[in-house]
């Protein structure tokens, strides 16, 4: 399965603290970091490939398929 993506070119070499910098003189936040915890792995790798995320669209190549033949079948 093909990669699908998204880019975004920038001319800065930090774009994530260029946005961090935006963000703090606006006082707004732009980027948020979401931590899962492992216990609910399994449901959110099955949430992902019910929306047609998995390692095979990910990783484009014989590596995602076989990670996503394992994530399916042997977990």
């Amino acid at each position: 399965m093909p990669q699908q993506a998204i880019s975004t070119l920038s001319h800065f070499d930090d774009i994530e603290k260029y946005i961090k910098n935006r963000a703090d003189e606006n006082k707004k936040n732009y980027l948020k970091i979401y931590e899962l915890p492992s216990s609910e792995r399994n449901e959110v790798i099955d949430e992902l490939h019910w929306m047609g995320i998995s390692a095979s669209s990910m990783y484009p190549g014989i590596e995602g398929v076989c990670k996503m033949l394992r994530e399916k079948y042997f977990r």
